[in-house]
């Protein structure tokens, strides 16, 4: 069997065991030597997964952010040492635990201790609909302080407020800032944070997002009556296409390819994005 008949064929047994869609490619120093897909896009419709098809990449849109605060740091506008509270206003982080100990270096490695909402399921009033502004999940976070450990503790708000700390150091948005300083000189052009960068010629291949209808997923999701549902193959499905992620914002809201994904991770291996000192930082788990 011919190598890309056998990749291809791992792909369908992905979709077999009930994976509604999936896209795959693969990269050397040659650049991208093969991409396949599988599935649809949307089941409601029969459009099956492309070329052209994108999806929410969740927490890789940290390695993004990561990215910028490193060149930050290069150019000598942040320090990895740096505490926090220098860069941001008290009244976003009065109540954060220990917030006003926490470093960017301890943001970036997800050892500032305390700073997490990852859990929490409240939703904002179980609207689907509603659009967060990029310092709202921080009031999910706001509760006493605890002696500091320094051990890792994986927080989707240690990079909201890298983010913050982005934008009050530079003045832009820390969606513009990415775009000029990675995406657009990779010309990565189907890769964008959702909600906060519209751009209607690529959200058409969003495909839909479904997930499965557990009674969990209801409870802990923030499911809506709206959602509709959905059978397939025998198993039900929530559609929640109506949903948005800037509730993630620039802890988890991008949307990429893997083409744009390949090419991004293929320029911080080579040099062209950071510094060696810098990827040291990077990849020091």
């Amino acid at each position: 069997m011919e190598l890309s008949e056998s990749l291809r064929s791992i792909l369908q047994s992905g979709i077999n065991a009930g994976i509604l869609g999936v896209s795959a490619a693969i990269a050397t120093s040659k650049g991208t030597i093969w991409q396949d897909f599988a599935g649809f896009a949307v089941l409601e419709k029969n459009i099956p997964i492309g070329d052209s098809t994108v999806f929410g990449i969740g927490s890789i849109t940290k390695v993004f952010v990561a990215v910028v605060i490193l060149q930050l740091i290069e150019e000598s506008q942040l320090n990895v040492s740096d505490k926090i509270s220098d860069h941001l206003d008290q009244a976003d982080l009065a109540g954060m635990g220990n917030a006003n100990n926490a470093t960017i270096g301890g943001l970036l490695s997800h050892t500032a201790d305390d700073l997490y909402w990852i859990t929490e399921a409240r939703g904002k009033k179980l609207d689907s609909k509603a659009i967060w502004g990029n310092k709202d999940t921080l009031n999910y976070v706001r509760r006493p302080s605890r002696p500091e450990t320094g051990r890792f503790s994986y927080s989707n708000t240690n990079y909201t407020l890298l983010g913050l700390i982005v934008e009050k150091t530079t003045g832009h948005s820390a969606e513009s800032e990415i775009r000029w300083r990675i995406l657009d000189p990779l010309n990565l052009m189907n890769t964008f944070l959702e909600h906060f960068e519209e751009v209607e010629s690529r959200k058409e291949n969003v495909p839909h997002r479904y997930h499965f209808a557990t009674d969990i997923f209801r409870k802990t999701a923030g499911v809506c009556p709206s959602y509709s549902e959905y059978k397939w193959n025998d198993v039900d499905l929530v559609n929640a296409s109506e949903s948005n992620l800037s509730v993630e914002w620039i802890a988890g809201g991008m949307i990429s390819s893997t083409r744009d994904l390949l090419k991004f991770a293929i320029s911080l291996r080579d040099g062209k994005l950071l510094s060696p000192s810098s990827m040291d930082l990077l990849t020091a788990w």
